[in-house]
This record gives C-alpha cells, sequence and structure tokens, in this order.
C-alpha cells in the first residue's frame, strides 16, 4: 500500500506540473491531422481522421498466485504487496491476428510456457507462432511451475493458464481500428551495468569481490532506450506500449518475501494516471549485464524505482510520435538447437570436491570460509562450483532456443528465452531493417545466461554460469536478424 501511495503522489504531482505548464498530452491538446503521411503525433486524434485498416485490442487479467508460496530456491513468499497482473494485446491486420503478452513474473519455464501457448492457441484458434509471452522479470515476483513438484506452483500455473486464455478472448473481443504511432526517447539513468574495469585492470562486478579501487571503465553501453507504440483507436481508448531495457529489480521499498509487481506496476499506474485515455503495457529487455549496482557514470541516479518509474512514465507521454503504415502482420518461431558447454573431467572433479567441503560448512555463499574453499580449488566462488557440477550432469550435450518474431509495418518483436546482453541487444536493434525492433527477454523457455563476446574475457558470474558455448549471443543475433530480412523481403 505505501509503494502504491508514494507512486499516486508522484503521479498526481507530476501531472499538476505538466497542467501549469501546459504540456499534458491526451484531451484534445495538440491534436494533429492523421492524413498526412509521418506526421508527428502529441496528443489524442479526432475520430473523424482515422484511415487505417490496422487494429488493435487489450486486455489485463490478475494472476496473483494464493500465499504462501515457495520457490526452489528456499524463498517463500508469504505476502502480497500489489497483484500481478498478465497483460494481453492483440493485433489484426485484416487477414491475421497476434497476440503479445507480458507477465509480472520473474521468468517463466519451458513446460509452462508450452502449455500456456498450447492452451491459449487451442482456445482462440490462433497459431501458435503468433502468440509470444515474455516475464517482466521483476526479482520481487515468483516463478511459475518452480519448483515444478510443489502443489501451490501447479494450481498456480493452471491459475494463470485460465486467465491468460481469458485475456486473450478479450484482447481479441476488443479488436478496434487503429492507427499506429511510434518514437523512441532515452531515460538517462534507467539501466545500470554491473561489469566495470577497476584503474588496476582487475575486472569487477556483481559476485565478485570488489578491490575498493577506483571505477575507470564499464564494460559495455548502457541502453537507456524507451520505445513507444501507440495504437490510436476510433474509440477513443488508445493502446500504449512500452519496452524498456532495464532490469526489474527490487525496488527501495519493497519488504522481503513480499509479492510486487515492481517496476511494471508503478509505470502502469504513472502512464494511466497520467494519460487517462490510453491502457498501457510494458514490455521488458531485461539485459544480463546490467544492474542497479553501478550506472554507467558510477552514480545512482534515481535512488529507487519510484522516482525511475516517474521519469520513465513522463518520457512515454510526453515524447513526440510519428505515425506509420500498418502493413501486413507477420508471425514466425525458430527453434535453434546450440551446445552445452561441458568442462574437463578434472575440472568438474574439483568442483564436486569443492562443493562436499562448502555443503558440509552451511554456510552463505559469500562467506569468507566459502570463497577460501572455493580458491583453493581455482574457483570464485560456490555459484561457479555449483554450475560447473549442473551443466555437466543436468544438461545432455544441446539444448533448444525458441525464438519469436512479430512485425507489421516497420515494426518488430524478437523475443529470446534469456536475458540478452546489452551488445548483442544493441547489435540486434541496429541490424534490424526495421525502423523499430523491441528486444524482448524471458520469453519462455531454456534460460541461463548467454554472455556476450565483449564480457566472456572477464569472465564473472553470467559467464561462468552460463550453460551454452561462448559465442552463442552473437549466433542468436544473427538468427534474428535472418528472419527478419525474410520479413522485409530482403534476400
Amino acid at each position: 500500500m505505501m509503494k502504491r501511495f508514494i507512486c499516486l503522489v508522484l503521479a498526481l504531482m507530476t501531472l499538476l506540473t505538466l497542467v501549469a505548464c501546459g504540456n499534458v498530452t491526451g484531451g484534445e491538446q495538440g491534436t494533429t491531422d492523421s492524413k498526412e503521411e509521418n506526421t508527428v503525433f502529441t496528443g489524442k486524434l479526432d475520430a473523424e481522421s482515422y484511415d487505417g485498416v490496422f487494429k488493435a485490442g487489450y486486455s489485463r487479467k490478475d494472476i496473483t498466485p494464493v500465499v504462501p508460496i515457495n520457490q526452489n530456491d528456499g524463498t517463500v513468499y508469504s505476502k502480497v504487496l500489489d497483484k500481478l497482473y498478465a497483460t494481453c494485446v492483440a493485433v489484426n491486420d485484416g487477414e491475421t491476428t497476434a497476440l503479445m503478452f507480458t507477465i509480472d513474473t520473474k521468468g517463466l519455464g519451458t513446460g509452462p510456457y508450452e502449455s500456456i501457448i498450447r492452451r491459449v492457441s487451442m482456445a482462440v484458434s490462433i497459431p501458435e507462432e503468433n502468440i509470444m509471452i515474455t516475464a517482466s522479470h521483476s526479482h520481487t515476483a515468483p516463478m511459475p511451475g518452480v519448483p515444478a513438484s510443489d502443489p501451490k506452483n501447479i494450481r498456480w500455473v493452471a491459475q494463470m493458464t485460465t486467465a491468460m486464455v481469458d485475456a486473450a478472448k478479450e484482447a481479441i473481443a476488443d479488436l478496434s481500428d487503429a492507427e499506429i504511432h511510434n518514437g523512441t526517447t532515452e531515460v538517462k539513468g534507467m539501466a545500470f551495468v554491473r561489469r566495470w574495469i577497476y584503474e588496476d585492470g582487475t575486472p569487477g562486478g556483481i559476485w565478485r569481490q570488489p578491490n575498493n579501487g577506483k571505477i575507470t571503465a564499464y564494460e559495455s553501453e548502457a541502453d537507456n532506450s524507451v520505445q513507444i507504440i501507440r495504437f490510436v483507436r476510433e474509440d477513443k481508448k488508445d493502446i500504449l506500449i512500452s519496452n524498456l531495457q532495464t532490469h526489474f529489480t527490487e525496488a527501495g521499498n519493497y519488504v522481503k518475501n513480499s509479492i510486487s509487481a515492481d517496476l511494471a506496476d508503478i509505470l502502469r499506474s504513472m502512464v494511466e494516471i497520467l494519460d487517462e485515455d490510453a491502457l498501457f503495457a510494458v514490455y521488458v529487455g531485461a539485459s544480463g549485464n546490467i544492474a542497479t549496482g553501478a550506472h554507467v557514470d558510477g552514480t545512482k541516479k534515481f535512488g529507487n524505482y519510484q522516482k525511475m518509474g516517474k521519469a520513465v512514465a513522463e518520457a512515454i507521454i510526453e515524447t513526440p510520435l510519428t505515425k506509420v503504415e500498418a502493413g501486413k502482420l507477420q508471425a514466425d518461431v525458430k527453434i535453434v538447437t546450440t551446445n552445452v558447454r561441458k568442462d574437463d573431467a578434472e575440472t568438474v572433479e574439483k568442483a564436486k570436491k569443492a562443493q562436499a567441503e562448502i555443503s558440509a560448512l552451511n554456510l552463505y555463499d559469500g562467506d569468507a570460509a566459502v570463497l577460501a574453499i572455493a580458491a583453493k580449488y581455482g574457483f570464485e566462488g560456490a555459484k561457479e562450483i555449483n554450475s560447473i557440477i549442473s551443466r555437466n550432469t543436468n544438461y545432455k550435450a544441446t539444448r533448444e532456443h525458441r525464438l519469436g518474431v512479430i512485425s507489421f509495418g516497420d515494426i518488430a518483436f524478437a523475443a529470446v528465452p534469456y536475458e540478452m546482453f546489452d551488445t548483442n541487444g544493441m547489435e540486434l536493434k541496429n541490424g534490424s531493417p526495421y525502423n523499430m525492433t523491441f528486444v524482448l527477454t524471458n520469453a519462455g523457455g531454456a534460460g541461463a545466461y548467454v554472455p556476450s563476446a565483449l564480457a566472456v574475457p572477464n569472465g564473472g558470474y553470467e559467464v561462468y554460469t552460463a550453460v551454452d558455448e561462448f559465442g552463442t549471443g552473437e549466433r542468436i543475433v544473427g538468427e534474428f536478424l535472418t528472419i527478419l530480412r525474410e520479413h522485409k523481403g530482403i534476400k
């Protein structure tokens, strides 16, 4: 309740400021003639000016689990701070319909993902490749179906499935003629880099022991872009969607073991207060090398996600958008088989011995005694040790990644089942033949980190826990670009 109160107060203060300055979008202010190509959209359009044939629909359903609910890492969520939702945006070009879901969960494993898509597909008679589900990756929300043997998790997946089938039906029923407007802005300080280089050349980052030296460089550029699409409907109930390349981690005032949608809830509340005539869906590209640990300028600009949500919401509402042609709707899914990274027998044996010694101590991973044992065997910590054993004993020689693409006009959505590193995400967006490409991560399936080639030499958590052989990230970017060029008719 406190978080929502803070959100509403901040949003209302922002709204009053904007009104005083004459900058509020929506209503009658800023109306433009939509019949001109590439006109700038800064407000609502008159219904009479509509000339498109594309349709868009919307639905949002509660998917909050019954608490307490367990996770396989030992976490027990015992309280609900704010509800979790599944949001569905349906799009239709007059012949083909596609559904894009975003869910307020940490992720969605392969089993639940495939099961939900299958059920939705059967319920609404839409091909599975035309359905996309991405998780917001909130670290204050549990992961459905984990552990898979837990009855409460099984019931939660069943509850989610029913809610998402209903959301799909409602979004399709809500399909209404819509023009498409889009734009991109930047909110500096939104994305945070968690991999850096100290002045002595030592690599640092999450799960590493800091050497207390001065940070002189960051491994990669933070992607602070905010991409926006607005479906301007005849009924004046617009659908506004945005893609953020940031990591939905815990806001400062969240209570331990409590469920919250985190930044997704903050953004929804603020955007819909600032623009009461628009329904809002937020999609995330939770990159593997960003977090709230350290920003590229060495500071935490916002301090907490309420302030960040306010800044992003204002950017979403205030950014001028350009009308674009709808074009043919296309959807594809490609299953890419990758090789699992295997270690030599000696390394695996060392890891097993180290794990046995650490287990006997029953201590936290970062404890000095644990780190000492890991170092004795040549490892960084218990996480690296456990990862080596896991990928060499729990995985087959290969695994599969489900790559999903939905495109229409000059807009494309590319969904990957893991946290794509910023460098790979920007390679995908920059290489795409589409004017705007949403990179959506945690879209169900294989999971685990797939580090970029830039990250590998510096090692660290995301590198030593990687399951796939190095180079997989660049390969998957190439696979996406091939699909996108095919959609564009480029050989």
